[in-house]
């Protein structure tokens, strides 16, 4: 066909309009894909681990330790059952390992470089731990008054997400796990004291319920001031974090890389539409006489689609390739990951290459064919240049902005039209803007929350409360998120009114042992609202305890409800002066004391910090690029505006008008389109960001709002303001350019 060759010469012909739009495409989509790669690799990598290393179906933690018989008794039931003893052992500058013998059936290590420990004095640590605290094969790390070679570094199955108890919100660079050989940690354990009877199993064929039952019935243990089950904690696999939390946290990644890719598709075909209609008005000569030699209308029309269609192939395709160049950086190193074998699903090409070119074609295709939907004369004499333009009546002294105003009023579709394609824009660079922001925020607001140095949660109460030291009592439960399908620590604080450690303790005040003040956390989180009822769940016996929400304070770090002390003591039908719980300035002795969960001022930071730090290349790595594709795409925009109006341009040239005059005709009214785009942009981003920070972090053990400061907003000016500006010095050159004789191409 005639316009065969065609297609080539306008490639060349506008080279650069064409590779901005296909930088576009490798930049949006290589993102997307990148963002389901994770989700894909990370969870086939995970689920093949687990049949690898054996993972356990559950674990659970005795306050002592099961003899022969037990062991039998429960391995009796069907069950596979392994020691997995640990204590926790500090270093000298402040690193808290948690040691462990090497797994012999269950929670088998990956070995992930060097070799597993032979001797004793060899040990291996967690990967990520050594990587963050710079420990490598070969050196030495002093543990319990012993030095240790590090002969490899490892992953545990059942450590992916690496925290100290189930309830933090998350990791911590100062903690990891570490494995000796069976005599090495033999000759640990001769000192018993903070050494947790910890127990994996797997099923076989057992039920859950059944092995817990049992592990109840095991008699009691009875102290001056309690009596307590021997069964410390049961967790099963499903609800243990520290195993699945690692494939569950980027679970939302798919739904997003698919919206992303579907968004940036859309936005391209939309772009080179307004290229290809332009093409039309341009040729609109070349193609009435077309017409008139009896070319059929959906075949020219199908000879303009090719292009586009074209590019975004290929724009489509780089960006599936650069998306898994991209994938790698994505995946979190806060995971102990064992080696992530990179996917890349099917249904990816579906969305990131199949709907790019279906979008173009269609888009294109009905926007060039609604075009020619005229007759041969029409299109002969280009008559859609000077018809349905309404007529508005402008009251204005100086001809210049008479004539602009009339222009904008006149095109007023086409304007609203390239405005919603920069509201797209704007909403792609914000969210780029937002992730760190928000984050930022979060971890600001999480530290400022914690007024404690030091809080120690005993398994029992102590003889003696250290001076200068806040009883407080701290009970453990589970909370179902369902738009995750998991269960969260929710942690129920009983505080004094006067307490000097939360800001919130005044609210406390009165309250009977039926209510609680409901921290923000978990109201935002789990929709929660003043006289609502919470139930909470204790997995261990599968009881569920229920308050009235009296009051909701503000509380970020963590979930968190808050009770009177006495009200709790009265609730648990406790002595009047029991507590678990101390906070303190300084740090106290508890050598005789049974801690089973401390915590820090520090700690806290540096679990927040570590976010921040880890997410932070992330994020400034999406913000560039949203910022790289809105700066491409106002280009784009604005250069369509005025490649529509050459016509106009180069009549007023004729007419004698400077090119100073027609750029206050023809480029700076382009300020309107940017304002407008801005103005109903910005608002409209908060919403929707809002919408996918939700999304993003319903698997994440907090609540993280999304945060849009003021700064936020000035910097997305800035952005603009500045694309604006480059794109009207670029544009202005093209208005320079634009030649008298155009007029005449178009004359009847």
């Amino acid at each position: 066909m005639v316009f065969n060759k065609k297609t080539l010469r306008d490639l060349k012909k506008e080279f650069l309009r064409y590779l901005l739009i296909i930088i576009v495409m490798v930049l949006g989509i290589g993102v997307s894909v990148a963002y389901t790669n994770v989700y894909e690799s990370v969870k086939s990598t995970v689920l093949d681990n687990w049949e690898e290393c054996n993972v356990e179906d559950g674990e659970f933690a005795m306050y002592m330790p099961l003899d022969d018989d037990q062991k039998k008794s429960f391995e009796d039931k069907g069950a596979k059952l392994e020691e997995a003893f640990y204590k926790d052992m500090e270093t000298d500058d402040g690193l808290t390992v948690r040691m462990f013998k090497t797994r012999e059936n269950i929670d088998l290590l990956n070995l992930h470089s060097g070799n597993m420990p032979s001797t004793d004095d060899e040990i291996v640590v967690d990967k990520v731990f050594a990587k963050n605290n710079d420990l490598a094969v070969g050196d030495s790390i002093d543990l319990g008054g012993k030095t240790y070679k590090i002969s490899g570094t490892v992953t545990a199955v059942d450590y992916l997400q690496r925290i100290k108890e189930f309830s933090d919100a998350g990791t911590s660079s100062t903690f990891g796990v570490a494995f000796v050989t069976k005599e090495a940690f033999d000759v640990i354990t001769e000192d018993s004291s903070d050494l947790i009877y910890n127990y994996i199993y797997t099923l076989n064929g057992a039920s859950n319920d059944e092995l817990k039952e049992y592990l109840f019935s095991i008699n009691q243990i009875v102290t001056p001031n309690d009596t307590y089950d021997s069964l410390y904690s049961f967790t099963e696999r499903e609800n243990n974090s520290r195993i699945v939390y690692g494939y569950q946290s980027v679970e939302n990644q798919k739904t997003i890389g698919i919206i992303a890719a579907i968004l940036v598709g859309a936005l391209v075909a939309y772009i080179i539409s307004v290229f290809a209609v332009n093409a039309v008005n341009e040729e609109s000569q070349s193609i009435g006489i077309l017409f008139a030699m009896g070319y059929e209308r959906h075949k020219i029309a199908l000879q303009y689609t090719k292009l586009p269609v074209i590019v975004a192939v290929i724009g489509s395709v780089l960006g599936c390739i650069s998306g898994k160049f991209m994938t790698s950086m994505l995946i979190s190193s806060t995971y102990s990951y064992p080696e992530i074998k990179i996917a890349f699903p099917w249904y990816m090409i579906l969305f990131a290459v199949v709907v790019p070119v279906v979008f173009a074609f269609i888009i294109n295709y009905i926007a060039v064919n609604k075009r020619l939907n005229t007759s041969p004369l029409a299109l002969l004499k280009n008559e859609s240049k000077h018809k349905n333009v309404k007529a508005v009546k402008i009251q204005s002294s100086n001809f210049i902005r008479g004539f602009r105003l009339h222009q904008l009023m006149g095109d007023i579709k086409s304007y609203a039209v390239t405005a919603l394609g920069m509201i797209l824009a704007i909403m792609i660079m914000m969210i780029g803007i937002a992730m760190d922001s928000t984050i930022s925020h979060f971890a600001d607001e999480a530290v400022d929350d914690v007024k404690y140095q030091n809080m120690y949660v005993l398994s029992t109460m102590p003889d003696q409360m250290p001076e200068h030291a806040e009883a407080g009592i701290i009970k453990s439960y589970s909370l179902k998120y369902e738009p995750a399908n998991s269960y969260f620590t929710v942690m129920v604080a009983g505080i004094t009114p006067d307490s000097k450690y939360y800001d919130l303790a005044p609210k406390v005040e009165g309250l009977n042992e039926d209510e609680v003040v409901v921290s923000t956390a978990v109201a935002e989180k789990f929709g929660y609202k003043v006289g609502d009822t919470i139930t909470l769940k204790d997995l261990l016996k599968d009881e569920d305890v229920s308050f009235q929400v009296k009051e909701i304070a503000d509380y970020s770090y963590g979930f968190q409800v808050f009770m009177n002390l006495n009200a709790m003591r009265k609730r648990y039908d406790t002595s009047s002066d029991y507590y678990n719980t101390i906070y303190s300035e300084d740090p106290i002795d508890t050598e005789n004391m049974s801690v089973v969960y401390e915590s820090s001022y520090d700690s806290v930071k540096d679990t927040v910090n570590n976010w921040v730090k880890l997410g932070r290349s992330e994020f400034i790595m999406f913000s560039v690029i949203s910022i790289v594709i809105f700066v491409i795409v106002t280009f784009l925009l604005v250069k369509s505006m005025i490649e529509r109006s050459k016509y106009n341009i180069s009549m007023l040239k004729v007419m004698g008008y400077e090119n100073s005059d027609i750029s206050k005709i023809y480029i700076n009214q382009n300020v309107y389109i940017v304002l407008a785009a801005t103005i109903i942009g910005l608002p409209l981003s908060k919403v929707v960001i809002g919408k996918l920070v939700n999304m993003m972090t319903s698997a994440m053990k907090c609540y993280m709002p999304a945060y849009i400061g003021a700064i936020q907003f000035v910097m997305a000016v800035a952005v603009i303001l500045i694309a604006y500006i480059i794109s009207m010095l670029i544009v202005k050159r093209r208005v320079n350019k634009i030649s008298l004789t155009e007029v005449l191409k178009n004359r009847d």
